[in-house]
């Protein structure tokens, strides 16, 4: 994770999804699965040079069979987990898909927000948390309760790995939706 000072780029503020960035890097930092990790230089600027259009965006969507492999649900989610030693031999941990809906479930757990977002992808459900900024912001006030987001793109990661101590006692990584990306309205 970068600071919120490495991350800004002149005056235009925070990058926001879309936004197409050149960042300067020193060297790839691979962990496992997740080796799109890159060492940043923190002590140069990040610099804005364009914005993609969702149309463009969507052009990448992945369509595989699955999302990296089903191997199990947590109690509040469904094919999110995968075991650790499984994960591994992955050759990503980031995937971008497109999903005709998407269904925003906001609930109290362990005394915490937690928002789940749920959707089929290829004929399979899918509850995965939700660890978009934008999206956190938007449903953390409000009530309990489902939230119907239109087609859309969603970012879905890989976290680190997690001991699962309530459980079998393994280390899983879980599927997460980093960013999701609404069709904008015709006209937008």
């Amino acid at each position: 994770m970068w600071t919120t000072e490495q991350q800004y780029h002149g005056n235009k503020g925070l990058p926001q999804v879309l936004d197409e960035l050149k960042v300067p890097l020193l060297q790839a930092n691979p962990h496992g699965c997740q080796t799109e990790n890159w060492v940043l230089d923190a002590t140069k600027w990040w610099q804005k040079t364009g914005t993609a259009k969702w149309s463009i965006a969507a052009s990448y969507a992945e369509n595989s069979p699955v999302l990296f492999v089903n191997a199990g649900s947590s109690k509040k989610g469904s094919n999110n987990e995968i075991p650790l030693a499984q994960s591994e031999t992955l050759p990503s941990s980031l995937t971008l898909i497109r999903v005709d809906e998407i269904n925003v479930q906001k609930f109290i757990y362990y005394e915490k927000v937690k928002l789940v977002g749920w959707f089929q992808y290829n004929g399979m459900g899918y509850g995965l948390d939700i660890t978009d900024p934008v999206i956190e912001s938007e449903y953390h006030t409000k009530d309990d309760g489902y939230y119907a987001i239109g087609e859309s793109l969603l970012c879905i990661s890989l976290s680190k790995p997690i001991n699962k101590t309530n459980g079998d006692g393994l280390d899983y990584r879980y599927k997460l939706i980093a960013a999701v990306m609404p069709k904008p309205e015709e006209g937008a």
